[in-house]
């Protein structure tokens, strides 16, 4: 009788225990769903921010050959502005030295 109680007991306690871990099963199934959702979704974010760095890599190289380009018109206009302004200098000369008077 004593052996027929305790095995009911503990018969208890094992499908209690299997209802329990049978909710841990359900918790952890939900956990690990979420997580993979999450893990997709952080997934296409690091698609679009590698997209997004290498487009701006790209404009970058683009700036930066513009940069360059720009510096050296500039340097061209720097070395025809200095023409011109010998050739003005030059003209201003003439002009005075010939009428013997300024403007």
């Amino acid at each position: 009788k004593k052996d027929n109680k305790d095995l009911h007991e503990r018969c208890t306690r094992l499908e209690q225990d299997n209802e329990d871990l049978k909710k841990d099963n359900e918790n952890l199934h939900k956990r690990c769903t979420h997580l993979e959702q999450a893990n997709d979704v952080l997934k296409k974010d690091n698609e679009v921010l590698k997209k997004d760095n290498k487009d701006l890599h790209e404009r970058c190289t683009r700036l930066e050959q513009d940069n360059e380009d720009l510096k050296r018109d500039n340097k061209e206009l720097d070395r025809k502005c200095d023409m011109m302004m010998e050739r003005l200098l030059a003209l201003e000369a003439a002009g005075s030295s010939s009428s013997g008077k300024g403007c």
